[in-house]
């Protein structure tokens, strides 16, 4: 029998170990390290840079990113400490919040796919919250009471942890390496301006507003699809001295073709040709939209570069641009990435009334620029009549609620009247000055509404979907000239090409008014297909526009 005292037990294994010398030899031995606890920091990093890792084409930058991924990284960091100091464990604690991270950014994907669920008429998504908290209730309990076993969960943890978030680095990298090697489609096909007018613009040099409302309809598709007549607007317009190009169409059907053309004055075959039209790549087109050429040909020749964003990435601002006008709120990617969490079913009326209020400060900013100093030139992309349809036809806010009482014909109709009025204050607003001080404005939309934003076209599309997208806005106002060079259907592409010559004498070529559908967003965005026969088998009025090199006929300035 073995005496009291001559053996005791190891409080880690509880197995028994000899009392004396050999128990202080065996203590003196070094303990094995504790695995750090890094995966909480880590799983609070990995929603973010996987949005990022996979949006990589929509323009997103680091700048986008560095302060949502400081916010939740510090906020897990902080909880993690007091964790730690409270349960006075720091594997329990950093379990305990990896589990709260996980359920948080996990939320909102699994009410995205239950919340039309009905079992014996009741959402199912309504469970999904207690769900949520019992689980995470259980989890964190599981944490405190810990045991053996967390070490090696701790381990394994960090070891998945730092491999997710290095796979979608490794992604971030690559792509931005090659973005950035291969940045000639950015020059390729420019105007080029003489040494002689860069060196010596003409004295007098008019503001300029170039202003893109998303989505507004051309006269034709407002009759044929929605039943509605544009006409008061448009003779408002006229009478304003706009020339309005009546048999306009966008270049392309969609909002980063159709701008990163326009504001860079060529057609995107450039892409074709640098990435082939096997890719699904939009990256190269959100650079143009921020590097944009007009941008830089016009502060070449003494403007200043305003731009008023949006909450869309590629146009919410631009490094070129002198001042960025934003309204404070959310950007895209915050809002995709609050659409993951917990907070996603909030998300809906938080985006609409923000972006009530940034439609309200856009129009604002138009005829507030007064003490920048000029020569301006002024880039606004507004998203409206563009969803969300947040504005009843008197410019009061519509709830989700009241939108939901009448159809989205209706409410789009409605968002367009507003915009019309929104538009006509700012119009009387840059028009007030005196006569030498007029500005050139260009108001044009990038493309026509389509319920769904159709991701790919085939290869003979429906007429009424091919006019509604393709028909658009588009109007002048050129101050002092006797003949404008419009003709009613020039394109996006041209526009300011006509700008410079009228007003610098760029001698800048017309490109061919085309239009081009892609065959698909995701996998054949640079294949183009030319539509433009299609589209203008019904029209009574023949283009007049050149062919490559040549110049059109100067119409008559406008009334």
């Amino acid at each position: 029998m073995t005496a009291v005292g001559a053996t005791g037990r190891d409080g880690a294994n509880g197995e028994e170990r000899p009392a004396g010398r050999a128990s202080r030899r065996r203590g003196s031995h070094r303990r094995p390290r504790r695995p750090l606890v890094i995966h909480p920091l880590l799983f609070a990093a990995f929603p973010i840079v996987f949005l990022w890792a996979h949006n990589l084409s929509e323009g997103i930058t680091f700048s986008d990113v560095v302060r949502p991924l400081a916010i939740v990284v510090g906020a897990a960091a902080g909880l993690w400490l007091v964790g730690t100091l409270v349960l006075r464990s720091a594997r329990r604690a950093g379990l305990a919040v990896s589990i709260l991270v996980l359920l948080f950014f996990s939320y909102g994907d699994f009410y995205a796919a239950i919340h039309s669920w009905h079992v014996a008429g009741t959402h199912v998504s309504v469970v999904l919250m207690p769900l949520w908290i019992a689980i995470a209730v259980a989890g964190v309990a599981l944490a405190v009471r810990g045991g053996a076993w967390l070490a090696t969960t701790t381990t394994s943890l960090n070891v998945v942890a730092a491999a997710l978030v290095a796979v979608n680095v490794v992604s971030i990298v690559v792509f931005q390496v090659q973005s950035n090697a291969n940045t000639q489609y950015l020059e390729a096909g420019d105007v080029h301006l003489s040494h002689r007018l860069l060196a010596n613009p003409p004295p007098h040099r008019p503001d300029v507003y170039y202003i893109i409302l998303d989505e507004y309809a051309g006269a034709g598709a407002l009759r044929q699809v929605f039943h509605y007549d544009n006409s008061p607007f448009l003779d408002f317009l006229q009478r304003k001295g706009f020339y309005v190009a009546a048999n306009s169409f966008t270049n392309y059907p969609r909002t980063e073709l159709s701008v990163a053309s326009s504001l860079n004055m060529k057609y995107l075959d450039v892409l074709t040709k640098q990435f082939g039209p096997n890719t699904g790549n939009t990256e190269p087109m959100a650079k143009m939209l921020q590097f944009n050429q007009v941008g830089r040909v016009m502060k070449s020749l003494g403007y200043r570069y305003i731009q008023i964003g949006s909450w869309w990435e590629p146009t919410a601002s631009s490094p070129e641009a002198n001042v960025n006008l934003q309204y404070g709120g959310t950007s895209e990617f915050n809002q995709l990435l609050a659409g993951t969490t917990a907070v996603s079913q909030l998300t809906d009326n938080t985006f609409r009334l923000k972006e009530y209020h940034r439609v309200l400060f856009q129009f604002r900013a138009l005829t507030q620029l007064q003490h920048l100093r000029g020569p301006r030139f002024v880039f606004a992309h507004i998203l409206c009549p563009h969803d969300p349809i947040v504005f009843q036809r008197n410019g009061a806010y519509l709830t989700t609620d009241e939108e939901e009482e009448h159809s989205e014909s209706y409410n789009y109709v409605n968002q367009l009247i507003y915009t019309n009025e929104a538009v006509e204050k700012a119009v009387d607003a840059l028009l007030s000055r005196p006569p030498e001080r007029q500005p050139v404005i260009v108001i044009q939309s990038d493309e026509g509404p389509y319920p769904g934003e159709p991701t790919s076209w085939s290869a003979s599309p429906n007429p009424i979907t091919l006019e509604q997208k393709f028909d658009i806005l588009n109007a002048y106002y050129l101050p002092g000239l006797e003949r404008t060079g419009l003709y009613p259907t020039v394109t996006p592409v041209n526009t300011f090409r006509v700008i410079l010559d009228s007003y610098f004498g760029a001698q800048l070529p017309l490109l061919p008014d085309r239009e081009y559908t892609f065959v698909n967003l995701k996998t054949h965005v640079y294949d183009f297909r030319d539509v433009t026969d299609l589209l203008r088998a019904d029209s009574a009025v023949e283009s007049p526009s050149p062919a490559a090199g040549g110049s059109p006929s100067p119409a008559a300035s406008p009334p």
